[in-house]
């Protein structure tokens, strides 16, 4: 009688402990690939959904031994497959496989498709016509229906921080356009207040990493781009409103017409470059010896039409950029919470000049 009882008791634990296995709930996030790129590739597009990396290759490039550029996965995620290093080779002549971990697994796979497409092309970035939106929530984010998760990353801006309370500094413009057409849209930037802290409009080629306290924050500069461009060509209309906001240093610019500004910076570091203006950590663009090309353009006045520009990237040195990072804001002093509420910048239809 008592080993029948045991064996009674022994069953029910067992089917309790494969209950609690099987029902055991992870949180939603999951571990994925972020970033990826080898040395002479076209281009990576990561397909997050179906756990897959596409990477598009010349022709004649050999794919079994490529210098891996560029890997990141989630944040507290793990590789638990071997895996090179960046900096060490790849073999892709074969798909590989690679496995996350982050509560459960993750089976990714990295696969190369050939193509000679683009490669005499003069490249350009994604969304530069800033003619793609897409609306999450309710935040405006420059990327269309589809976008890949390469491309969703290619420009960023601070709406993600200002969308919380109900604003977004950046938004697209239907109406006021540069080249008008079907389909088209313009980027429309403003300064704005909110709950008494100024903030600037602005875009920036990379992403938006979170808010820094109440008063600041994180922003990954860069998208990858091995180009050497002789010029960004588009269009602008600037409406400057008188500066009403000022921190301490720059308390001698309140009551004068603020200003915004284009910048392009082409660079090699090895790695995006965090803004971080809480901790006045921000981009030495006179002295940062990773800067390879470089160009500002201010945008003064009040006017309510379109200037077209050429602005010429003067080269410091003959290496080739990892990076390429176009930044406007409606407040050229927004980073310092500097500017008059209402300025406006309006951008249309960039395009790098070779």
């Amino acid at each position: 009688m008592k080993i029948r009882k045991l064996i009674i008791l022994l069953t029910v634990m067992s089917a309790f402990s494969s209950c609690m296995k099987n029902d055991m709930i992870y949180p939603d996030t999951k571990a994925c690939i972020t970033t990826f790129s080898v040395e002479g590739q076209t281009k990576s597009t990561i397909y997050s959904d179906n756990q897959k990396v596409e990477v598009t290759i010349p022709t004649s490039l050999n794919a079994s031994s490529l210098k891996l550029t560029g890997f990141a996965i989630t944040e507290g995620a793990t590789v638990t497959s071997a895996f090179p290093a960046i900096g060490e080779t790849i073999n892709l002549s074969d798909t590989v496989r690679v496995t996350l971990h982050l509560y459960r697994d993750y089976n990714w796979k990295i696969y190369i498709v050939r193509s000679d497409e683009g490669i005499d092309a003069k490249p350009q970035l994604y969304n530069m016509s800033f003619d793609n939106w897409t609306q999450d929530g309710r935040t405006w984010c420059l990327y269309g229906n589809g976008a890949s998760d390469t491309q969703k990353e290619v420009w960023g801006s601070a709406n993600k921080g200002t969308s919380i309370l109900g604003k977004n500094t950046t938004t697209p413009e239907e109406n006021f356009l540069a080249v008008p057409g079907s389909g088209k849209k313009a980027a429309k930037l403003t300064s704005i207040t909110l709950v008494g802290q100024f903030a600037a409009g602005n875009l920036f080629n990379g992403k938006f990493v979170g808010l820094k306290g109440l008063t600041g924050a994180e922003l990954a500069w860069g998208t990858p781009f091995t180009a050497r461009p002789a010029s960004l060509h588009g269009y602008y209309c600037y409406q400057g409103a008188t500066v009403n906001y000022a921190d301490n240093a720059h308390s001698s610019l309140k009551g004068t017409i603020d200003e915004g500004h284009i910048m392009i910076l082409l660079t090699d570091w090895d790695a995006q470059f965090h803004v971080i203006s809480t901790a006045n950590q921000f981009v030495d663009t006179a002295n940062d010896p990773n800067i390879i090309g470089y160009a500002d353009l201010p945008t003064t006045g009040n006017s309510t039409k379109y200037t077209e520009f050429t602005l010429p990237i003067t080269y410091r040195n003959n290496r080739t950029p990892k990076w390429a990072v176009i930044v406007a804001a409606s407040s050229k002093n927004g980073d310092y919470f500097t500017g008059g509420e209402g300025s406006t910048l309006f951008l249309d239809e960039f395009e790098f000049i070779y």
